[in-house]
């Protein structure tokens, strides 16, 4: 979560990030994010932005709890789908897949994934890969809204989730993953709770007795 303030001259820079954590069903996730929201000033922001990688129930979540903020489908995920699409069309690590996927992503960054999803409905390819695009197809059809790029560059807004992955490794990954570490939800939960508070510098204001 990285809200912005204003800066020297009134210019706006980007305020520090903060962090939540649960091993728990998304309903209840989505309850603490909009606390953590809430705490960093969500009714007075100019914009909320949602980046995900298209899973439902993230756009679920932020329909519940910020219904007007902007979501948009992180850029990488969409870019690897196709990816996807290409080598199952045109052969794993050939120079024809590297020029058509290259003449996709260029489209897809001024935003055309619904004409995309309509150009890839009518190719004619063998059922292996008529599954792949099938699945493609219905994917970025139902994003389309979502994966405005070149609007979204327009203004400046993050497209790729890159910073949310780094979090992911830096908050859970280097304290939980390393070599022979083994873990129960009870103690995962624990030393991600504690990891937030650190990396959140809310340590001090935490009532241990609570």
């Amino acid at each position: 979560m990285r809200p912005e303030h204003g800066g020297l001259g009134g210019e706006l820079a980007p305020a520090a990030a903060s962090y939540v954590a649960g091993f728990e069903p998304a309903e209840a996730f989505g309850r603490r994010l909009a606390m953590e929201a809430h705490r960093r000033g969500l009714e007075g922001a100019a914009e909320v932005v949602v980046l995900g990688d298209g899973a439902e129930w993230i756009w679920n979540l932020a329909a519940e709890h910020c219904p007007r903020a902007t979501c948009i489908v992180d850029w990488y995920h969409a870019s690897e789908r196709i990816w996807e699409l290409g080598r199952a069309l045109h052969g794993e690590g050939t120079a024809k897949t590297r020029r058509w996927v290259a003449r996709q992503l260029a489209r897809l960054a001024e935003g055309e994934s619904a004409a995309l999803a309509a150009a890839w409905r009518r190719l004619t390819c063998p059922a292996a890969a008529a599954a792949v695009r099938d699945e493609q197809v219905g994917y970025f059809a139902n994003q389309a809204r979502r994966m405005a790029y070149g609007r979204y560059r327009e203004r400046g807004l993050d497209i790729g989730s890159g910073m949310v992955e780094g979090a992911c490794k830096h908050l859970i990954g280097a304290r939980e993953k390393g070599p022979g570490m083994r873990w129960g939800l009870p103690g995962a939960q624990a030393v991600a709770t504690v990891r937030v508070l650190l990396f959140n510098d809310q340590w001090a204001n935490y009532d241990l007795a609570a």
